[in-house]
């Protein structure tokens, strides 16, 4: 298997061939209806998560889970069409999500996460889970600043040969 597959695709047949070998579950984060400026549509996030957990789904056997398209996004709430849950509600859908799987034998979670606000829950459902299940996320803070880091920078202060 060089590829995965979308669970929401699978008969529980399927799934059940598949969960077999305790494959990495991508759980894709993204917002279906956020503010992102005038000139975005409100499910931008949803479209990244999506598109990024295809990305990881061609070049891996993963199981990729449906998309969580609702989780905390306390900043954007005064914007029309907007949906933010409670700190507490959105880390629930995690760790419900990873323990209702983790019933069938899976244990290694990874959420392609596409918000800042959503670290928190994120953090807590890691600390709530049981220790047999293992739960990583991206963090796009640490990734940009990562990122940000690893750029050239060209010295201003130089002089021709």
């Amino acid at each position: 298997m060089k590829h995965g597959v979308k669970l929401e695709t699978l008969s529980w047949i399927e799934a059940e061939q598949w969960f077999e070998s305790n494959p990495v579950v991508v759980i894709p984060l993204g917002a279906a209806a956020k503010e992102h400026g005038p000139h975005l549509p409100l499910n931008n996030d949803a479209i990244i998560a999506t598109w990024l957990a295809e990305e990881i789904r061609q070049r891996l056997p993963v199981v990729i889970a449906p998309l969580i398209n609702a989780s905390f996004y306390p900043a954007f709430i005064e914007y029309p069409g907007s949906i933010s849950l409670r700190s507490e509600t959105a880390r629930d859908v995690i760790v419900d999500t990873c323990t209702s799987l983790a019933g069938f034998g899976l244990s290694r979670f990874y959420v392609a996460n596409t918000g800042l606000s959503t670290l928190q829950p994120l953090a807590e459902a890691k600390r709530l889970l049981d220790q047999s299940i293992t739960l990583e996320y991206l963090n796009l803070d640490q990734a940009l600043l990562c990122s940000s880091s690893n750029t050239a920078h060209t010295p201003t202060n130089t002089k021709p040969h």
